[in-house]
């Protein structure tokens, strides 16, 4: 059976290191070294220094630091009272510009409306005064039927709800059902279609189809006029 070496007796294992691992570990040694001696000096000379003050020199020293402290106070109190009156200026102009905005916006928004105003008032007056909104004379054979003089102008709408209630007037308006749908239908007698001057077949009209019918009079009317 082998033996087992005694954990406690037992030799480390020597590493072997190349030459460059071992230069370079010397130049790291050398560089601790180095750091370490100028640390020792550097506060082996703040002592010394520190030694060498007598208690006069300290509290001159002490008085040095608060006349420091107190000349840094001045100074930031200095730069505060300046930035308080910067801002209080940048405030004071801040308020100001903001209510001659709200002013300006206001005026502008007034007159805005009343440009808006102006042009709503101009389409306005003009709505209705032209195409079949604008009274023109009645050709004479609606005139003569609806019973309005020669010197009176109707619009288009107007002379529709005049002839209709003549129509209605006449008994000529009847009530017909086609494809389930109720249509009125205006069957012109003998005198009505003299009065008209409308052919016998042309007796019946669509009451949808009115303006149809009316336009007639008007085309005609002004193709007498052109010659």
């Amino acid at each position: 059976m082998p033996k087992v070496q005694d954990k406690k007796n037992a030799k480390p294992v020597e590493e072997h290191l190349s030459e460059e691992e071992e230069e370079y570990e010397e130049e790291v040694d050398e560089e601790v070294e180095e750091v370490e001696e100028e640390a020792e000096e550097a506060d082996s000379t703040e002592d010394s220094k520190r030694k060498r003050l007598t208690p006069l020199e300290l509290f001159d020293e002490l008085i040095q630091r608060f006349n420091n402290i107190e000349r840094a106070e001045a100074k930031f109190n200095e730069k505060q009272k300046e930035f308080d009156q910067v801002q209080k200026e940048f405030n004071t102009t801040y308020r100001k510009n903001m209510r001659e905005l709200s002013n300006y916006i206001k005026r502008f928004d007034k007159h805005y409306r009343a440009q808006e105003g102006k042009k709503k008032a101009r389409k306005t007056g003009n709505a209705g005064k032209g195409g079949f909104n604008k009274p023109v004379a009645v050709p004479e054979k609606l005139r003569d039927f609806i019973g309005i003089g020669e010197d009176e102008l109707k619009t288009r709408p107007e002379v529709t709800k005049l002839l209709n209630a003549k129509f209605a007037e006449l008994g000529l308006v009847e009530e017909r059902v086609e494809d389930n749908k109720k249509t009125n239908i205006i069957k012109l007698n003998g005198s009505a279609l003299k009065a008209l001057g409308v052919a016998k077949k042309d007796s019946e009209i669509l009451k949808k189809d009115i303006q149809t019918f009316i336009a007639k009079f008007y085309h005609e009317a002004k193709a007498e006029n052109a010659t």
